[in-house]
């Protein structure tokens, strides 16, 4: 698991990389919206969905074959309307190109939500069985928020050690990772090894979530009494 990851990472990396560098030289497909979104909510969603996706027992490989491609298909098409968007809508040229952060956040969430619902919908009584539905989405969260926290934590030992090094003179390191060609496909790499390595011990996410639950059993009550009160 964790290699196959590392590998989505990688392509994920150097495909955001390629798209930021077209836009530096100014060639396609930057210098069309609709393409530039198109492609970067490819680069983002695909990976995402199969992180998301991963590991999970009782969803077949055919399913989850069948949500990766919905997904493929879908989002590129939502950032093809955002770029459109971006260009009739907003009026933006190329020199004042900018994503619109409302459509990156709702496309998030969708995806979000999506993924349960398209890995758990039972064909044959058409519905969804809430207990995996929870299961997966809660699993999901804690695993997106410790692989970003660990990411941000990677990034900080990164460039505390750069600036040790340039204290000593050794300025190379400090120079390497302020150039994009290193910073998009590490950070890349470093959220889907961190996404990895917590798929790695899902038994621990599991006491997690319980241990949770159990503290948000014993608040509820407080909870209710301020209510009530108000």
């Amino acid at each position: 698991m964790l290699r196959k990851l590392l590998l989505v990472g990688t392509l994920q990396g150097w495909g955001l990389w390629a798209l930021w560098q077209s836009h530096e030289l100014k060639m396609w497909p930057a210098t069309d919206n609709i393409s530039l979104h198109a492609l970067l909510y490819l680069c983002l969603s695909v990976p995402l969905a199969i992180y998301l996706s991963a590991d999970l027992g009782s969803v077949s490989r055919t399913r989850r074959i069948q949500l990766l491609a919905f997904i493929a298909v879908l989002f590129p098409v939502l950032g093809a309307y955002s770029g459109w968007a971006n260009d009739f809508i907003d009026g933006a040229s190329f020199d004042t190109q900018h994503f619109r952060p409302g459509d990156l956040l709702a496309a998030s969430v969708l995806g979000f939500v999506l993924v349960p619902l398209l890995a758990h919908f039972n064909k044959t009584t058409r519905t969804w069985m809430y207990h995996d539905l929870f299961a997966t989405a809660s699993r999901n969260a804690m695993l997106c928020l410790s692989a970003g926290a660990l990411t941000g934590l990677f990034w900080v030992v990164l460039v505390a050690g750069s600036g040790l090094l340039d204290l000593i003179g050794l300025s190379f390191m400090q120079q390497l990772i302020g150039q994009a060609v290193f910073i998009i496909p590490v950070t890349s790499i470093a959220f889907s090894t961190a996404f990895a390595l917590g798929l790695a011990r899902s038994e621990m996410v599991i006491t997690l979530r319980r241990f949770q639950l159990s503290m948000l059993a014993w608040l509820l009550p407080l909870l209710m009494m301020f209510t009530l009160v108000w």
